[in-house]
């Protein structure tokens, strides 16, 4: 009879591991896919993270460009002021070297 009863405990001890294997197995297969999913997930974040970054970083660099046009501009047009009004400047010096405006009523030469 204890042969019997060691067949029984067996084969009850096997299924029991084989059971124990399959669950095992399906766990390992589910964290698995988890795993993929979680680095497919994080690997999407990333590249969109960069995509925002180069574009944060390409507006960026426009509106620096587009703000050292103007002060470029700005630059420029008071420099042609510059140059307006020291022309102007010049031309009054001439014209009382010469002896005032030509021309006008009561004017010197």
């Amino acid at each position: 009879m204890a042969g019997a009863v060691g067949d029984i405990v067996g084969k009850a001890t096997g299924a029991i591991k084989g059971a124990a294997g399959k669950v095992t197995g399906k766990v390992r297969g589910v964290a698995g896919k988890a795993a993929g999913k979680i680095r497919g997930t994080a690997g999407k974040v990333t590249g969109k993270v960069r995509g925002v970054a180069g574009k944060a970083a390409g507006k960026i660099r426009g509106t620096a460009g587009k703000v050292a046009g103007k002060v470029r501009g700005a630059a420029g047009k008071a420099a042609g002021k510059i140059r307006g009004a020291a022309g102007a400047a010049g031309r009054a010096v001439g014209r009382a070297a010469r002896g005032g405006r030509r021309g006008a009523a009561g004017g010197g030469n």
